[in-house]
């Protein structure tokens, strides 16, 4: 299947060389859009985190509505700027699926970042549709946009970079895993990332 967007990162060439298989990508030198929002020394004009929303979800109703595939792994590191940072593409494909016209148990299986995971896959009860499917993806790509709202001169939330859920995680050895603390998170707790700008008294969730 051919798969051909100004915002998905493409391939320039494939093949084989002494039997491994290879494939070829433009070189992104800005690197992840992660690692450029935890560089960035100023906020993000209005007009940048716009550009970036509307590329985003264009790339990403392409793969749902024209070519029937959902990514299964959004993130903010698997997103990429080009040199000027004015462009910005969505990559990896690695857990990508092409939904069959009969989806059996095997396409709802928990996959993914956990970080980035909807509640309902989290929890294992998300319904067997294409639908449930689709809306996994659009949570992710919502965490993605907190990211960069964050950042947004307009919406000052914070003056660095976090990771969604970073502000409830406990960095201890003797804590249980990331994966069982984001399920009481997101799931028992039903704790959101915040929306409170800077200098504000209360904390929406």
């Amino acid at each position: 299947m051919s798969i051909n967007h100004c915002f998905l990162y493409r391939i320039l060439s494939d093949g084989e060389y002494q039997s491994h298989c290879y494939l070829v990508f433009p070189y992104y030198e800005n690197g992840t859009l992660q690692s450029s929002l935890r560089a960035l020394n100023q906020s993000l004009t209005i007009d940048q985190c716009l550009n970036y929303f509307r590329s985003l979800a264009s790339a990403l109703a392409y793969l749902h509505t024209s070519r029937g595939v959902i990514h299964r792994d959004i993130k903010s590191t698997n997103i990429l700027l080009d040199q000027n940072q004015s462009k910005i593409y969505l990559a990896d494909f690695s857990l990508a699926l092409e939904l069959p016209t009969v989806l059996t148990e095997k396409h709802f299986v928990q996959i993914g970042t956990a970080r980035y995971m909807a509640p309902e896959l989290l929890e294992g009860v998300i319904a067997h549709t294409r639908e449930a499917l689709c809306s996994v993806d659009i949570y992710a790509l919502a965490l993605v946009f907190w990211e960069i709202l964050r950042l947004c001169e307009m919406y000052p939330i914070a003056t660095s970079y976090q990771s969604p859920y970073d502000e409830y995680l406990v960095n201890n050895s003797e804590q249980s895993t990331l994966t069982s603390q984001l399920y009481d998170i997101v799931v028992v707790r039903r704790c959101r990332p915040s929306l409170c700008r800077v200098n504000e008294p209360n904390t929406v969730r």
